[in-house]
């Protein structure tokens, strides 16, 4: 991307029809990577700090000691669907937005005017797909509302309901390698695709590659894009020293990228260099910082696994969901990270660094009987006395020091009452740095 190729952009997104408004919002439920909670009221953030105030006094928390930010006023809303959409832009890594495009520049800016009204300018490589229309109607649909004709006069032909779209969604599913793929009408007003190179948006017209050739398409006949694997920009990593974060809105999406902004109205997520995403408060559940002082052990890869075969079969390790991809969940509490296993199972990892503690929340979901013991090793010694699980539903913290270990192990033992239903889940199961290094 060039340096300077656009001004930093703010965007409030509205949170769609049936939203709540958008006043002042109650205090935020703060959880610190050690297990610490609190809740803060009047936030605002600045320089990597969280300020507030906490039973009344002021509180200056540093964001890379921060793990959850949540606010348990904020109600669900259904997800939302991309087909049902009326145009949506949807950045690489990120869910659907809905949002038109409605220019850019001949460089690879391309701006878009989303829900509430706003625009935003993002660089041509950050975007995965856009659609500027809705999804067309099968032709015994819109036959219902309108008597169709073909532009020659005569009765519109039966249509293949998957090549309505021109094959945007086959595109959207499977996009192309190295060229984009554009969808457009022709004459007849059909959507057709074909491949090409985006180069940007000028005087109201898409700027596209074809060979050798640079085409213009007005944008009034352009129905989407998909664009290139390879024309994309490398999905955001793990920086050591800067804190990245997930936010989680009421509809159930989830967008990445690094907290900027918090305050009593809004939380600003820079989603790229010059580009910030701001959504109010109240449409946001929770915000899940990631620093290098929090590492989920569900993000490393198992270097040892064992599987003792438990009423004649071995049984396969879920991490970060449950049976059926049903989230992972104990009692009341529901882990967006964590394992799921049966007893006669052992894993292990090496740590990437040395970490004070490993934490989570371990139990069994509440079953007629069934009973397991869980046990910590690092190096062959045992970080504390073993953990007697029953299968009571119950959620039971776990908290053991590391001592500087660069391996942990983890054995979940069977024991005499083990029964077909007998399952231990590890929820947000983690390692932590008590104090910044």
């Amino acid at each position: 991307m060039r340096a300077g190729a656009f001004l930093p952009t703010l965007l409030l997104l509205a949170g769609g029809p049936g939203a709540p408004d958008h006043g002042a919002s109650g205090p935020l439920r703060v959880t610190t990577v050690t297990g610490e909670t609190m809740d803060l009221s009047s936030p605002s953030l600045a320089d990597g700090l969280l300020t507030g105030r906490v039973a009344g006094e002021e509180r200056k928390l540093p964001l890379d000691g921060l793990w959850k930010l949540e606010d348990g006023a904020v109600a669900a809303r259904a997800p939302v669907e991309r087909a049902g959409l009326p145009a949506f832009v949807e950045l690489r890594g990120m869910p659907p937005l809905e949002g038109k495009l409605v220019g850019g520049d001949a460089e690879g800016l391309l701006r878009f005017r989303l829900a509430g009204g706003g625009e935003v300018a993002v660089p041509r490589q950050l975007v995965y797909a856009l659609r500027l229309e809705a999804v067309p109607k099968p032709a015994a649909e819109a036959e219902a509302e309108k008597p169709a004709e073909d532009a020659e006069g005569g009765a519109a032909q039966d249509e293949d309901t998957a090549d309505l779209d021109g094959g945007f969604d086959r595109s959207y599913d499977s996009p192309p390698e190295a060229s984009d793929r554009v969808f457009a009408r022709d004459p007849k007003g059909r959507i057709r695709g074909f491949g090409c190179t985006v180069l940007g948006v000028a005087d109201g017209n898409l700027s596209v590659r074809r060979g050798e050739r640079v085409l213009s398409l007005p944008l009034d006949r352009l129905y989407g894009v998909v664009f290139g694997r390879l024309s994309g920009l490398a999905p955001p990593v793990r920086e050591a020293g800067k804190v990245r974060a997930r936010v989680e809105l009421a509809d159930g999406r989830r967008l990445g990228g690094t907290l900027v902004g918090l305050d009593d109205d809004k939380v600003v997520l820079r989603v790229v260099d010059g580009c910030d995403l701001g959504f109010p408060r109240k449409d946001v559940s929770a915000v899940e910082l990631l620093s290098d002082r929090l590492l989920y052990l569900s993000e490393l890869e198992v270097q040892d696994r064992i599987q003792r075969e438990i009423l004649g079969r071995e049984w396969p390790i879920l991490v970060d969901h449950g049976e059926g991809d049903r989230p992972l969940a104990l009692g009341k509490e529901t882990f967006r990270r964590g394992y799921l296993v049966v007893p006669g199972t052992g894993f292990a990892w090496k740590l990437p660094r040395t970490y004070d503690r490993v934490e989570g929340l371990v139990g069994m979901p509440e079953a007629a009987v069934g009973s397991a013991r869980v046990r910590f090793v690092s190096e062959g010694e045992e970080l504390g006395p073993p953990l007697e699980l029953h299968a009571d539903g119950v959620p039971r913290k776990l908290s053991l020091p590391l001592r500087g270990a660069k391996e942990l192990r983890i054995e979940v033992e069977a024991t005499a009452d083990l029964d077909a239903g007998g399952r231990v889940v590890l929820g947000d199961l983690r390692v932590v740095q008590e104090k910044p290094r």
